[in-house]
């Protein structure tokens, strides 16, 4: 699909209820470059700019956007179903959907890359994130992208952690009250590094926060060179545990926790 232009919006001027612009039944090498999709019912929350619903493995993977905005939608870009797998995302603008990516309970093994995108949602209402990854959304690679501002709820959401996030820059939203990325898993396996943060002047309480677990430091991964600054009047620490304590530096044969800083 080359620079598809679609909108939600009726020609009396009313979000179409339930629309969906982009619907992809079969992810088979489909590529959207330079999409412009937009006003897919926000308030009513029914509209989806791009639906991936392949329920079968076979199916065939392969879903890519390169460039592009998708802007003023209840959902960005959803996916779900064993055949949603191996997605490449870059240079895309997520802007103000409440729901930005998402790959949901069911999504395919086959992993998200995403790299080079802006995502954001300035003063969104609580719940909305820019990224959203299922527990069987398999191996991911988050590199090199900017996750602006995006209210008071945590920008990322990860029920997985077979993946690596790294050399990110975040920006809190003035509203921001907790976390600016929620882990869910009981044991985690992520690669977390080089990340920066500005703090903006919220309220911020960490970058990263592991929200299932014992407790204490990660059971496996490398959680390292992560930076926050700016102005940050509540933060707890860079790293924190479901309990709301700093995660400690770590070096053990599976868990590697360093350098992670928090300035002025």
């Amino acid at each position: 699909f080359l620079t598809p232009r679609i909108s939600g919006i009726a020609p009396d001027g009313k979000a179409i209820r339930g629309c969906t612009g982009i619907r992809v039944t079969d992810t088979a090498d489909v590529h959207l470059i330079e999409p412009f999709l937009a006003n897919f019912d926000r308030a009513g929350q029914s509209g989806t700019a791009v639906a991936l619903t392949a329920a079968s493995p076979g199916d065939g993977p392969g879903f890519c956007v390169t460039g592009g905005i998708i802007s003023a939608c209840w959902r960005g870009i959803y996916g779900d179903g064993a055949g949603v797998t191996d997605l490449r995302l870059s240079g895309l603008l997520e802007h103000s959907n409440v729901q930005g990516i998402t790959l949901g309970a069911t999504a395919g093994g086959g992993g998200l890359q995403l790299t080079g995108c802006h995502l954001v949602y300035a003063s969104a209402s609580p719940g909305a994130y820019r990224l959203a990854l299922g527990r069987a959304a398999g191996d991911f690679v988050v590199v090199a992208n900017y996750f602006d501002k995006n209210g008071a709820s945590p920008a990322v959401v990860l029920a997985t952690a077979r993946g690596r996030i790294s050399d990110n820059h975040f920006l809190a939203d003035s509203t921001c009250s907790g976390p600016l990325i929620t882990l869910s898993t009981a044991n985690q396996n992520l690669t977390f590094r080089g990340n920066d943060c500005q703090g903006n002047g919220s309220s911020m309480t960490a970058l990263l926060q592991l929200i299932a677990g014992a407790g204490g430091a990660p059971t496996n991964g490398v959680y390292d060179g992560n930076n926050v600054y700016g102005t940050h009047p509540a933060l707890i620490a860079p790293l924190i545990d479901r309990n709301g304590v700093a995660i400690p530096a770590t070096s053990t044969a599976t868990t590697y926790v360093a350098g992670n800083v928090a300035g002025a």
